[in-house]
Formats: structure tokens, C-alpha cells, sequence
């Protein structure tokens, strides 16, 4: 339980500051915590080739996603869905014994909370340009 109030702690933590800094550009702050939370598994899957393997192409994933949300953070937010998806099923594998003790319900909060959050910035955004085409 503790570990689920850190992860959405870390993660709202996150979210105001930047909203008290707003010269900083969030697309961009939020698709270098997607890319490097993608390649964190990388690094825990240490010398194990399929592991290493299925690592990469689950960080490759999170790469394209957060490229793509550089232009609507809806796809950002869709990306950290997806990792907590993949935080949870990771779990029921051979390769859970890969990642820290509670780590995935840490990650699984962290993801939710940005993804939630993404999601409705980027929803938001994208009425607000509806609307004013519409004016």
C-alpha cells in the first residue's frame, strides 16, 4: 500500500511542478520520463538475452510512443497506460524476478496517475482547438 501512495506521490509531485515552472516544455518532460522508464527494464534485465530482448522491444515501444506524444500528449498518456499494463503482466512471468520487490506497484501507480493525467490535458487541449477552429 505504501509503495502505491510513493508511486502516486512521485507522480504528482511531478505533474505541479511542472505546472508551478511552465517555461518548461511538457511533451517534451513528459516523453523523456516515458523513454526512460521504458529503458529502466533494460537495465534490470542484465545479462539474460531474451530478457534483454523483450526489455528492449517493450522500451522501443515506449520510445515510439513518446515521440508521437511530442505532438498530442493523448499518445504520452496512452504510452504510460500501456507500461502499467506491462508493470502488472511482467509480474505473472518468467521475467518478474527481474525488477525489485514492489517495484511494480510503484510503477503501476506512477503510470496511472501520468496516464490519467495526459489523457485529459491532451483531451482538453484538443477541444479547446476544436472549439476555437469553430469560432
Amino acid at each position: 500500500m505504501l509503495t502505491l501512495l510513493m508511486g502516486m506521490a512521485a507522480a504528482l509531485l511531478i505533474i505541479s511542478f511542472l505546472r508551478w515552472f511552465r517555461k518548461f516544455d511538457k511533451a517534451t518532460f513528459y516523453a523523456f520520463i516515458l523513454v526512460g522508464i521504458g529503458y529502466l527494464y533494460v537495465g534490470f534485465a542484465g545479462s539474460g538475452t531474451v530478457s534483454v530482448m523483450v526489455c528492449a522491444i517493450q522500451a522501443l515501444a515506449c520510445m515510439l510512443f513518446a515521440y508521437y506524444g511530442l505532438w498530442d500528449m493523448r499518445i504520452s498518456g496512452a504510452g504510460f497506460l500501456l507500461h502499467g499494463v506491462w508493470d502488472i503482466v511482467i509480474g505473472f512471468t518468467p521475467l518478474s524476478g527481474l525488477i525489485p520487490r514492489n517495484y511494480s506497484f510503484f510503477c503501476l501507480a506512477f503510470d496511472g496517475v501520468l496516464a490519467a493525467y495526459l489523457l485529459v490535458l491532451g483531451y482538453r487541449r484538443s477541444r479547446a482547438v476544436n472549439l476555437n477552429f469553430l469560432l
